[in-house]
């Protein structure tokens, strides 16, 4: 950067023949007594800008420029840049950036600290230098190109300025900590501030509504069709309007403390710590000591090594800068009592994801994979992927979620047995699986004799943070099927191999050659491809990032006359995937006591169960 700005000082500093045909270019006019030029470029291969306006002289550089100091948006494209300016005069200058009016593509500072008031301008001691992160959000669903230019002048002078220019005056509320890996909002979702009674507000973008360092994570809301009344910024949104919540998971990179190939079933050692994660939109490469590439397959470890950095694969599939992740288990709209929330259909029109609701279960997995990509297509809906069940565990396992220190809380159990969504445990579990009896059948929005409702706020000790903004039912409430599934020696997903195994997916080769069923989706983004085994604990095929191989070791535990295989994090119950049981549920159920953990994984066969249910995952750019 300094011999970046040595050369460009070096070109302004050269005879004045230099800049003699653009002074034949400007024109001068005069404001207050002092003589002002309109703006002209000097544009230089890699981008850059020079500023002259009469005898001052500012700099503008964005590594994001295309040409003629202009960016590119491609459609509904949310993009990050920064611009930097610098005085390279011997006086105090003034500058104002400016846009072309563009028709549904807005334009924000990102960062509070020093946003020039719009009558103020950017004020620019002699030598000095500031760098802007701006953010364009193009909302049209075709290419837009914005271009930006500058006004320069004194700093005791008012800056002259095109009525038709827009002045970037307001900025959009960043997390520094997240590196640029903040919440991306579209259409439908509407942001929002939870405060400490569960109450929802229509937050204000343009203010502080998340806190990441805090424990204090995004959270945004769609609402149903015809809601009850129009919400502005500011509205306490009604819950009855309220279809669904979805909280935001930021892409992130974390520290591998185990490379998850220990396939032993004797306990060795507690491993379980607090997961170091640093937030930010780069992908973690094999280039540099401290990190590798993210292996992404099953079984596979490339060039990564205990204590490197690596990208968790849940954000690389979609090349997204983050996820929005139910806050709740998918429940069904329609049902009045547990009994008749069990539906084995695919009906994107049943979907509530809200507190206080019966969770959607008995349903095949190939319905609850076709409800959940039709649910939103245009935010990219899909069935949680076992990877990104992953990712939501380690965020809530580190210093964002619920550690403090090398001390982490265990997300306490929904010990409700009918079902419904957002209940804790009064008390923690002493016993596992089977033999827990510390559960209660409980009605919507009650506190029960063993749990806690929603609206209760001690409820939040079964939130990811531990306060409203986190995720619930990643610990008990119903099983959640999640899209990992095994394949076979040829390459093909087992589904519909046998009469055994009922997934609902049309065959094993996907062609739809068998009965019932959806046929296997062909994207691959869309779900977690595990290797061929015929084990249960084969852990060492496990994907880098999934929460279930890195939890070990292992030890085989006698639970109520069952064996089990424990993960030393949590006691967590972890079975993997094989050939007669290939597909993940995820975090177990009412009545499985110390069992039941957000790292909890199980083996099944993908076919409808009364306590087994869904949760839906919004994935765009």
């Amino acid at each position: 950067m300094k011999k970046m700005w040595y050369e460009i000082k070096r070109k302004i500093n050269l005879e004045n023949t230099y800049f003699s045909w653009i002074g034949i270019l400007s024109i001068f006019f005069i404001v207050g007594g002092f003589s002002f030029a309109i703006f002209t470029a000097y544009q230089e291969s890699r981008g850059s800008l020079n500023i002259i306006t009469g005898n001052l002289y500012g700099y503008i550089d964005s590594e994001s420029f295309d040409g003629n100091k202009s960016i590119t948006l491609s459609e509904e494209e949310d993009k990050i840049i920064k611009i930097t300016l610098k005085n390279v005069n011997e006086k105090e200058i003034k500058i104002n950036l400016y846009y072309t009016e563009t028709d549904r593509v807005e334009v924000y500072y990102l960062d509070e600290e020093e946003i020039p008031p719009k009558e103020e301008g950017i004020v620019l001691e002699k030598g000095e230098e500031k760098t802007y992160r701006i953010r364009l959000i193009n909302k049209t669903k075709e290419e837009k190109r914005v271009e930006f230019g500058s006004e320069v002048g004194l700093s005791s002078k008012e800056l002259p300025f095109p009525e038709e220019k827009r002045i970037i005056d307001q900025y959009l509320y960043s997390e520094k900590i997240l590196n640029e890996a903040d919440p991306v909002l579209r259409d439908r979702l509407i942001p929002v501030i939870i405060d400490s009674s569960g109450k929802v507000t229509y937050a204000n973008v343009q203010e502080k509504w998340y806190k990441y360092d805090e424990k204090e994570w995004a959270n945004a809301v769609i609402l149903i069709d015809n809601p009850s009344k129009e919400y502005q910024v500011g509205n306490q949104i009604e819950e009855k309007d309220i279809e669904s919540y979805f909280v935001w998971i930021p892409k992130y990179r974390y520290r591998l403390w185990s490379l998850g190939l220990d396939t032993s079933l004797t306990k060795t050692a507690n491993k379980e710590q607090s997961i170091e994660i640093e937030f930010g939109l780069k992908n973690t490469n094999d280039n540099l000591s401290n990190e590798c590439t993210t292996p992404m397959l099953s079984g596979a470890t490339g060039q990564c090594q205990i204590g490197k950095w690596m990208t968790h694969p849940a954000f690389l599939a979609f090349d997204t800068t983050g996820l929005w992740v139910g806050k709740f288990e998918t429940g069904n709209k329609d049902a009045t009592d547990s009994e008749n929330a069990k539906q084995n259909i695919n009906n994107s029109n049943k979907v509530q994801i809200k507190p206080n609701v019966y969770s959607w279960r008995y349903i095949q997995i190939a319905n609850a994979y076709q409800t959940s990509y039709s649910y939103e297509r245009e935010l990219n809906s899909h069935m949680m992927k076992n990877t990104e069940w992953g990712a939501v565990a380690y965020l809530s396992h580190s210093k964002y979620g619920t550690c403090n220190g090398d001390v982490c809380t265990e997300i306490r159990i929904n010990n409700n047995s009918a079902f419904v969504t957002g209940f804790s445990a009064k008390q923690v579990p002493t016993i596992g699986w089977n033999a827990y009896t510390d559960y209660g059948e409980t009605l919507p929005s009650r506190d029960g004799d063993k749990n806690y409702n929603y609206l209760n706020p001690i409820s939040t000790i079964s939130s990811t943070t531990g306060n409203y903004t986190g995720i619930y039912d990643m610990s008990g409430g119903a099983w959640e099927w999640v899209m990992g599934v095994m394949f076979d020696n040829s390459g093909k997903p087992i589904v519909g191999e046998s009469t055994e195994l009922t997934s609902g997916f049309a065959g094993k080769n996907g062609d739809g050659t068998t009965s019932n069923g959806t046929v296997f989706p062909t994207d691959e983004r869309y779900y977690d491809k595990y290797n061929y085994s015929t084990s249960e604990t084969a852990y060492n095929l496990r994907i880098l990032g999934d929460a279930i191989s890195e939890m070990g070791p292992f030890e085989n535990t006698v639970i109520n006359t069952a064996t089990a295989p424990l993960a030393s994090w949590q006691k967590a119950t972890i079975f993997f995937v094989f050939n007669k049981h290939p597909w993940f549920p995820r975090g177990h159920y009412p009545r499985s006591g110390t069992s039941a953990s957000i790292f909890t994984a199980n083996a099944d066969r993908g076919q409808e169960h009364g306590n087994v249910g869904f949760r839906i995952v919004l994935a765009f750019k």
